[in-house]
């Protein structure tokens, strides 16, 4: 069964939670805010003014109501919130208001749904949930291709790089339903028996009560490049070089590209040379039964109190199976092999940045 949304002038807030095909639903979102403001939805730019080309990468990478939130958690820029605030209300005056970034659910999410509750009374939160073990594969995964992790995964599992109460869901939900109360928060599963037409997107449609069978809705290009086996491992490795950079003075630093180059090169080799792509994982079977326990009995709470199953089943798939990632692990001498060329490509580069520098008119 589906809450969909009644009424009008409604601020949904989607948080996520990350790795629940939210880049995808946010790229659709931009890109037809044209047609579901023929519903009475829109998906607003919380700026005024021109926007500039990085603004736009910025929404299709994380969200309109990134900013929103960074002013008000991360950068603490109370004048900026209440700019983009206002330009929110103005669009609820005769609309339904869309606001979406993943970072809500990971930090500090309950303290902006607060404040934004302060300032309008009208809000609901729509929140995707993934099974736990697959929720922290894959961010994992993700952080490795971002560049900003270098553990391996048993390290990563036990270490406080994690969000707080990542995967306690219950926590969670609790603490959202305190503020907006328990029927103003939709909690959806990520899996594919779940979702309607197995797909985020037009699960999140169903629930804006928006008609799925027009065929002029527009799909983004983007695809989420994944990385796999050695890639993976490689890619890991490098990261780890990168903690050096913290001894360099401003002048030294590397430009971002080059640091890119290396998650694209790694990502591109995984595709083309892992065509044969299966969904894996980092836990065997015994680790992953073992893993999951400690959420059974949060898991069967929050499916009876939030999706009202008397069963207490919130998540339907039941694979333990994961093939691991095919990795062929490095000798010592191997890994520093990869750590010392990856060094010696940055002190290329940072020669480079001075040398530039040093002959502008180049």
């Amino acid at each position: 069964m589906i809450d969909k949304i009644d009424g009008a002038n409604t601020l949904l807030i989607h948080i996520g939670m990350p790795k629940t095909g939210t880049t995808s639903l946010q790229n659709f979102l931009y890109l037809n805010n044209g047609i579901l403001e023929e519903y009475g939805w829109c998906y607003p730019v919380l700026m005024d003014g021109e926007m500039e080309y990085w603004k736009q990468w910025e929404l299709e990478g994380s969200g309109n109501g990134y900013d929103l939130y960074d002013y008000l958690i991360i950068s603490n820029v109370k004048s900026e919130w209440d700019k983009r605030m206002d330009i929110s209300l103005r669009y609820l005056k005769d609309k339904n208001v869309i606001l979406s970034a993943e970072s809500i659910y990971e930090f500090e999410g309950d303290k902006f749904i607060a404040a934004v509750k302060e300032r309008y009374a009208k809000v609901k939160v729509i929140v995707y949930l993934r099974r736990q073990d697959r929720a922290i594969e894959s961010l994992y995964n993700q952080r490795i291709k971002n560049g900003t992790e270098h553990r391996t995964f048993e390290e990563f599992i036990g270490s406080d790089g994690i969000p707080p109460n990542f995967l306690d869901y219950l926590f969670k939900l609790n603490s959202i339903s305190k503020i907006i109360g328990k029927s103003n928060l939709i909690v959806r599963i990520y899996e594919k028996q779940q979702l309607v037409d197995n797909d985020t997107v037009m699960d999140f449609l169903s629930v804006l009560g928006i008609p799925l069978d027009r065929n002029n809705w527009e799909r983004s290009s983007m695809k989420n490049i994944s990385l796999g086996g050695n890639y993976l491992e490689i890619n890991r490795l490098i990261n780890s070089i990168r903690g050096m950079e913290s001894h360099m003075s401003e002048d030294e630093g590397i430009d971002w590209k080059v640091k890119s180059d290396f998650r694209d090169i790694c990502a591109g080799l995984s595709n083309l040379y892992n065509k044969d792509q299966k969904e894996c994982g980092f836990f065997t079977m015994d680790e992953r039964e073992r893993f999951l326990r400690k959420f059974v009995e949060d898991n069967e709470q929050v499916a009876r109190e939030y999706l009202h199953r008397e069963e207490g089943i919130l998540f339907y798939d039941d694979r333990m199976d994961y093939p691991l990632y095919e990795i062929n692990q490095s000798s010592g001498i191997e890994a520093d092999m990869i750590r010392i060329f990856t060094e010696m490509i940055y002190a290329q580069a940072r020669r480079i940045q001075i040398w530039l520098k040093r002959c502008p008119e180049m």
